[in-house]
């Protein structure tokens, strides 16, 4: 987590780091009782192992979706690869 924060920080623009800062603790603090409600409401209907790799699966499905996206990213710095 830590390092998500730090790329986040890093990736930025110098004047929008304030902004991208607030909706990274807007999507932590207030999306984690959502969720936590969420994923204990299906682990009670099908199981505290099943609910995990559910969780699993669809965090493998999401990474999967937006690996393209970050390997086409252009580099920030303006350096020129070849």
């Amino acid at each position: 987590m830590a390092a998500a924060i730090a790329i986040l920080q890093t990736e930025a623009a110098a004047h929008m780091r304030g902004r991208v800062m607030s909706y990274v603790a807007m999507a932590l603090f207030g999306m984690l009782p959502l969720g936590s409600l969420l994923i204990g409401t299906i682990s009670q209907k099908t199981g505290a192992p099943l609910a995990m790799l559910g969780q699993g699966v669809i965090a493998l499905l999401i990474a999967a979706v937006f690996y393209p996206l970050l390997i086409s990213k252009p580099s920030i710095q303006g350096s020129k690869t070849t």
